[in-house]
């Protein structure tokens, strides 16, 4: 994969950062009220862990790991739980509840970083 992929590797790393950004950013905007412009700021960050999510299983399937596939799968769906709480909280205009929420996110979401690095290193795709 790494032959093959090396762009891919590089850009779902720096991807899952920007992700990172995007969430600690959106604990500043909740602190602040900004709650339609951290709606925004959620929505593209979803948008990116989706595409950080397909290039990492592209990954897993290409190497054919499976106790691999269900580690990332318990990790990726325990972020994506997280996740979906914050959605409803959003759909359901329950502002107070989504910075709790997004600060129980953030361990997920650093879980689930540090195995998409783990997954997109050299070492293990070699």
């Amino acid at each position: 994969m790494t032959t093959n992929h090396p762009e891919l590797t590089d850009q779902t790393i720096a991807l899952t950062d920007t992700c990172l950004e995007g969430l600690t950013h959106m604990q500043s905007q909740l602190e602040q009220g900004l709650h339609e412009a951290s709606l925004r700021l959620y929505c593209n960050v979803l948008e990116a862990v989706v595409q950080v999510e397909a290039s990492v299983n592209l990954v897993l399937k290409e190497e054919e790991e499976e106790g691999q596939l269900d580690r990332w799968a318990e990790v990726r769906d325990q972020l994506n739980a997280r996740l979906a709480e914050m959605a409803d909280s959003f759909q359901a205009y329950r502002w107070n509840d989504i910075l709790p929420q997004l600060q129980r996110v953030l361990p997920e979401f650093k879980i689930w970083q540090q195995t998409v690095y783990e997954y997109m290193s050299p070492k293990f795709l070699v």
